[in-house]
């Protein structure tokens, strides 16, 4: 065989070997799903049984506080009005707790609240709850347990770093160690038990801050902090792996990870949006686009199993 054949037959098994090597999983992108029936911002939203309950907002360019409550079935890809809000307001954040979501502070009128309502999603009826010990808005809500979290915000005197938790069982605020750096417009996410304040303002700036809290030890410690600033959005935890979205940016941070990844970006950007997970899947709701127009839009993102 001459060394020109040989070469040809070299490349031919190279050629024939790269074919038996599967192709590589197409790369998670987001999917439209039915979007809300209102388009809105700022609303409160949590996961009960499967299914996403999303509480008030805003609309309209002077942030007309709503009072609209919904319901999403992922499995059925519809959206269910339910009763509305006694009380109109915007900014309020949510945590669910058994079949009970907490509806804790918010902007009434612009103003930062106190109040405290809790939606039975059994019975579609709401009762009045302690108030919040520190009025504010622009916070973040999570519940672990028996315990619901309120963490920073904006309150009276700007952002503050109240850190305080409802017990739900004897309806007793308590103060916890305060949140390292004030600030408000931030998200949160809860892995491993822990909760990680990602982000938002302490002034006018974005930060790229991310501050890690320990229920069982009522202390914080940094985390990892992001590539870039992110202020008004929203992140949730699917499989270990927590997801901030905001805009065209959607950054990943692996459990036991120093370092924050790039993930696909929404289809539709958006800011004061509402990020949660229900299964393996992450669901992006609402919130208001680039353009400063206020969306209905639900788009889904199918993490996988490794996040």
């Amino acid at each position: 065989m001459s060394g020109h054949h040989r070469l040809a037959l070299a490349a031919l098994i190279m050629l024939l070997g790269a074919g038996c090597v599967p192709p590589a999983a197409p790369a998670a992108t987001w999917t439209a799903r039915a979007p809300m029936s209102l388009a809105r911002d700022e609303f409160g939203a949590a996961v009960v049984a499967g299914k996403v309950y999303t509480f008030g907002g805003m609309t309209g360019e002077r942030g007309n506080d709503l009072k609209i409550v919904e319901r999403y079935d992922p499995a059925a890809d519809d959206w269910t009005r339910l009763p509305s809000l006694p009380r109109a307001r915007s900014a309020l954040r949510a945590g669910a707790v058994g079949a009970r979501v907490y509806l804790v502070g918010g902007a009434i009128r612009n103003e930062p609240a106190t109040l405290v309502e809790s939606f039975d999603t059994q019975t579609s009826t709401f009762r009045t709850e302690p108030p919040l010990p520190t009025a504010r808005f622009g916070h973040v809500v999570v519940a672990i347990g028996e315990r619901v979290y309120a963490i920073g915000g904006f309150g009276q005197r700007g952002a503050t770093d109240a850190v305080e938790a409802l017990d739900t069982r004897s309806g007793a605020w308590v103060k916890l160690a305060p949140l390292p750096t004030p600030r408000y417009n931030l998200a949160a996410a809860v892995l491993h038990g822990q909760i990680y304040a990602i982000g938002g303002r302490s002034t006018g700036d974005a930060l790229t801050t991310v501050e890690i809290y320990d229920p069982a030890t009522d202390r914080w410690r940094p985390g990892p902090s992001l590539p870039e600033p992110l202020a008004n959005f929203d992140a949730a935890t699917v499989n270990d792996t927590i997801h901030a979205v905001l805009h065209s940016t959607h950054l990943t941070l692996r459990a036991g990870s120093a370092r924050w990844e790039r993930a696909a970006p929404l289809a539709l950007a958006r800011h004061g949006l509402a990020v949660v997970a229900v299964g393996g899947t992450l669901l992006a709701i609402g919130g208001c686009t680039v353009g400063l127009h206020d969306s209905p839009v639900t788009e889904a993102f199918a993490a996988g199993p490794g996040g």
